[in-house]
């Protein structure tokens, strides 16, 4: 994440939010940076990726029509 400064600023500027949203997660991760660098940030985040991307490919797929005898 850090390698891409664009999707990194947009992480920043998301991160602006989180007070008012996630007080929790900034209880335990104080700044953007604590969170990266969290244990497993890493993994979780490319499941959760997989996940979305299987969900969104799920949803836009065309549904069957039913056929009626």
């Amino acid at each position: 994440l850090r390698d891409q400064a664009e999707l990194y600023q947009a992480w920043e500027k998301a991160w602006e939010h989180f007070p008012e949203r996630y007080p929790l997660v900034l209880r335990e991760f104080p700044s953007l940076d604590a969170l990266l660098d969290a244990e497993g940030f890493g993994a979780a985040s490319r499941e959760l990726y997989a996940d979305m991307h299987s969900w969104i490919s799920v949803a836009r797929a065309p549904v069957a029509e039913e056929q009626t005898p």
